[in-house]
């Protein structure tokens, strides 16, 4: 089976394209901030997986990989859809 890891999937278009994965056919790591949404999206389909956290750091970052790889058995497409919002002059942002 295909596996959809999709960041940003508590609403929006992150919880859209999630949905239309796993209509397809695709199980789906649905990952974002929100618990109760991320569960509202994984009601439309059992071949849907939530984590909840925040990726704004590397160790979130792998643990959900890692958490994605355990149960699907691997990532085969990653939708990055997870918004970041930096502060501060452009100049000074990395």
């Amino acid at each position: 089976m295909t596996t959809a890891l999709v960041t940003g999937a508590s609403s929006g278009i992150g919880a859209a394209i999630a949905i239309a994965f796993a209509e397809s056919g695709w199980s789906v790591m649905a990952a974002g901030r929100d618990e109760g949404r991320l569960e509202e999206v994984a009601d439309v389909s059992e071949d849907i997986a939530i984590w909840a956290g925040d990726l704004g750091g590397s160790e979130d970052c792998e643990e959900l990989v890692s958490d994605t790889v355990e149960e699907f058995g691997g990532i085969h497409i990653l939708v990055n859809n997870a918004g970041y919002h930096a502060r501060g002059d452009v100049a000074n942002v990395d």
